[in-house]
């Protein structure tokens, strides 16, 4: 396995091809696969999306024992300090996505209380067929509002917005992945970027309520990073340039999150919406960041169809 990002609650995430075996410090396993989710492997995950290169799986650890669980269609695994939160959906074409998310995110806040993990840290959500409906019935945005009246009926605000990655899958199956623990982490924001949950009304009925960044200890969870400044994107079509302005992004945001700008990316997922873009993508990441060849690059459709990637990963001091 790669080198791992360490967190507090000991919890550790690396990037490797060989699978480790499983143990009961093992939280969860992300498999950058469209498998579905299998209850005789409860720790293995299927994100949903095509892997174009790079390693084949993440691993997440904990160090204390983990129990499987499930509770009002999650799967759960639970240790001492955090959680592991799993949700699979077969959709179809009429699929309400508003009522969906907003059921959903209700039913997470009720499970986190169950559980004891109050503080959602990280959020994974793939849609499938992102983009289908026109206008304001676009499925990216109906999700966004589900999950903006589900938080405002909880009394969630931006001081709680854990950060988040919502990306389109081709699978019809809806997935999301949650990381909740019971102490709260801070939420940070870029100062290049319009908050997203202030984004103005051109890019939907209700802004996406999620931070740019969570900060926990000396480490921060950065959320699906794409070629916005402002609230605009930036350089349509564009892979290369969109690369550029997405490196300028993470370099703010470390900034903002009191990370030197030095401290190397020994995790994070790349995001790519067409496979012919591969060539550029890598040149131009590794034009900027050393370890960029490590990275899995997924095949994912990004929110705005004019964005052509995006990108997440973990700063450490």
């Amino acid at each position: 396995m790669n080198d791992c990002v360490s967190m507090p609650g000991h919890l550790r995430v690396g990037l490797g091809e060989t699978m480790p075996a499983a143990n009961e410090y093992l939280l969860s396993q992300v498999l950058y696969s469209t498998a579905r989710h299998q209850s005789s492997a409860p720790q293995l995950w299927p994100l949903g999306l095509e892997p174009l290169s790079g390693p084949s799986h993440e691993s997440w650890f904990v160090d204390s024992p983990v129990q499987t669980r499930e509770e009002l269609g999650f799967g759960i695994r639970d240790s001492a300090h955090w959680a592991w939160l799993g949700y699979e959906l077969d959709c179809c074409d009429d699929t309400d996505f508003s009522s969906l998310a907003h059921e959903l995110f209700l039913r997470l806040h009720r499970v986190c209380q169950s559980l004891g993990k109050t503080h959602v840290a990280r959020v994974w959500a793939v849609i499938p067929d992102i983009h289908r409906g026109a206008g304001d019935q676009e499925r990216y945005k109906q999700f966004c509002l589900g999950r903006y009246d589900a938080y405002t009926e909880l009394g969630v605000t931006a001081a709680a917005f854990p950060a988040a990655t919502v990306i389109g899958g081709h699978t019809e199956v809806l997935r999301v992945h949650v990381l909740a623990g019971h102490e709260p982490g801070l939420p940070v924001e870029n100062p290049r970027q319009t908050s997203a949950y202030r984004y103005p009304r051109e890019y939907g009925p209700r802004s996406p309520t999620f931070s740019r960044a969570m900060k926990l200890g000396a480490t921060t969870l950065v959320s699906g990073t794409a070629a916005i400044r402002g609230a605009d994107s930036r350089h349509p079509s564009d892979t290369a340039a969109q690369i550029r302005e997405i490196a300028q992004n993470l370099r703010s945001l470390q900034q903002a999150a009191g990370t030197a700008q030095t401290s190397p990316l020994n995790y994070a997922r790349l995001y790519l919406r067409s496979e012919h873009d591969l060539n550029t993508l890598n040149e131009a990441c590794q034009n900027t960041w050393a370890d960029s060849q490590r990275w899995p690059v997924l095949k994912a459709d990004i929110c705005r169809e004019n964005l052509r990637c995006e990108i997440e990963t973990v700063f450490s001091a």
